[in-house]
């Protein structure tokens, strides 16, 4: 369930980014994890910052939107963006 998201709308209404959001969550309430599954969902154009999210509480990354794109390009396309981002392959 989604119930906050700032999903196409952080240049329009000055949002946060996730990862900004998600450090101030474990500053000012890092029960909150222990409560309930966070997932990142927008924003994440690095392996870094999958790897950062994951350390800051998230318990998922979700990279739909560079793959979508990547597939324009068929496999070899998603090979790409896996090496880009992940380093591998």
């Amino acid at each position: 369930m989604n119930y906050n998201s700032n999903h196409g709308g952080r240049n329009l209404d000055t949002s946060p980014p996730a990862l900004l959001t998600l450090l101030e969550l474990q500053h000012s309430g890092p029960d909150i994890f222990q409560i309930m599954e966070v997932y990142v969902d927008g924003g994440i154009t690095r392996g870094t910052e999958i790897l950062k999210a994951l350390c800051l509480g998230a318990k998922g990354v979700l990279i739909g939107r560079p793959f979508l794109y990547a597939l324009n390009y068929g496999e070899e396309g998603a090979i790409h963006l896996i090496n880009s981002m992940f380093g591998v392959c």
